[in-house]
């Protein structure tokens, strides 16, 4: 599986997440104005991490370890600033990770 990146609505859906994945490399438009994170775990323990541009960049979003499969992690950018997300799988603990769902809200 890999990962899956549906647009729509100002919204980035990725899901399938086994992979990196990049704002500028994917089918989406790298710079934007982030409204909002939201990362959906499969298990407790599952972690997410988002970095602005590249591997080692500035951390954008980190999740903390989950306490539940159905809790989703979410954080607000008030006011919305401008972002590169970036996804270093390597980085992220995800118990399952075609369950794991990353929502991008922009405006």
């Amino acid at each position: 599986m890999a990962n899956t990146t549906l647009e729509k609505r100002r919204t980035i859906t990725i899901t399938g997440l086994d992979a990196d994945w990049d704002s500028n490399a994917s089918a989406v438009h790298g710079n934007m104005k982030i409204k909002s994170f939201a990362f959906y775990p499969s298990a407790a323990n599952d972690r997410m991490i988002i970095r602005n541009k590249m591997i080692g960049g500035e951390v954008i979003f980190d999740s903390g370890l989950a306490v539940a499969d159905t809790t989703p992690s979410i954080e607000y950018q008030n006011p919305p600033e401008w972002f590169e997300p970036f996804i270093d799988i390597s980085e992220c603990t995800l118990d399952t990770a075609a369950n794991c769902k990353v929502i991008i809200k922009y405006v």
